[in-house]
């Protein structure tokens, strides 16, 4: 049998393309593995507001060196902690359960400020020294996509603020990672004043723990409260007010920007 060039570099092609899928299973593994070492969610009931005990974002997709094994990452901790985080987030809509957990993984990873260097990816974001709206949703809509979300990016006030919905049954829901507040209405609902969702199920939010209001915390958190350069940007009055759109206060446009690939 002659020598084939064509067939030759067909199977180095194939070896080399092993060699890197074997490469990216191990890593995967040994983060996987490393990941086994955080320590697991107490299924404990916490008083609304209070710092809740999960590991940080940074824990969580620690080791990953690529957005594909962050993903990885975060879900195998949601998996491997589902039945102690429905009872630390105090829910049993599996769906809901998702957005909560990734929106207040997302709000607790940076301090809220002026962004200088926009991050494009995950780990990008989970390595910035601040954030603001537009990349909390950012990395809130790529945690949602690793844990298999319906979610729309909406824009208010031709770019006031940047937040993420949910479709959760027939329902899309806000989920505010700027504010770690959830909302079960729209945006487009909330700011029209409406009161009960589709469902025909009354107008609730609810306000999670925020680093901001801890003085416990580091100084970092707050410092946009005095930020020259952070106009009309305080999380504490952003939280105060979010839930009362629409009643007490009044944004008036939104559009969506982005939607998931599963919308």
């Amino acid at each position: 049998m002659g020598w084939s060039f064509e067939g030759n570099a067909t199977v180095i092609k194939r070896l080399v393309f092993g060699l890197f899928v074997l490469l990216m299973l191990t890593t995967i593994g040994l983060n996987l593995s490393a990941q086994q070492s955080l320590p697991p969610v107490p299924a404990v009931s916490v008083p609304e507001g209070t710092r809740l005990p999960l590991s940080s974002l940074s824990e969580i997709v620690g080791g990953a060196q690529t957005d594909a094994e962050a993903y990885a990452l975060i879900r195998n901790y949601y998996t491997a902690n589902h039945d102690a985080l429905a009872v630390l987030f105090n829910e049993a809509d599996e769906t809901r359960l998702r957005a909560l957990f990734g929106m207040y993984i997302t709000h607790v990873a940076v301090p809220y400020n002026v962004v200088e260097v926009l991050p494009v990816t995950l780990l990008e974001f989970v390595s910035a020294e601040t954030a603001h709206c537009g990349t909390y949703s950012l990395a809130q809509s790529q945690i949602y996509d690793a844990l298999d979300l319906s979610w729309r990016d909406i824009i208010v006030d031709d770019g006031w603020h940047g937040i993420i919905e949910v479709l959760v049954g027939r329902q899309y829901e806000t989920f505010d990672a700027t504010s770690n507040v959830w909302v079960n209405l729209s945006i487009g609902e909330m700011i029209n004043g409406m009161t009960y969702t589709v469902m025909d199920e009354p107008r609730r939010y609810r306000e999670f723990y925020t680093p901001v209001l801890d003085l416990a915390t580091d100084d970092r958190y707050r410092v946009h409260l005095t930020d020259e350069r952070c106009d009309r940007c305080s999380v504490p009055e952003l939280r105060v007010g979010f839930s009362q759109w629409g009643l007490r206060v009044f944004p008036s446009r939104w559009y969506v920007d982005h939607l998931s690939a599963t919308t």
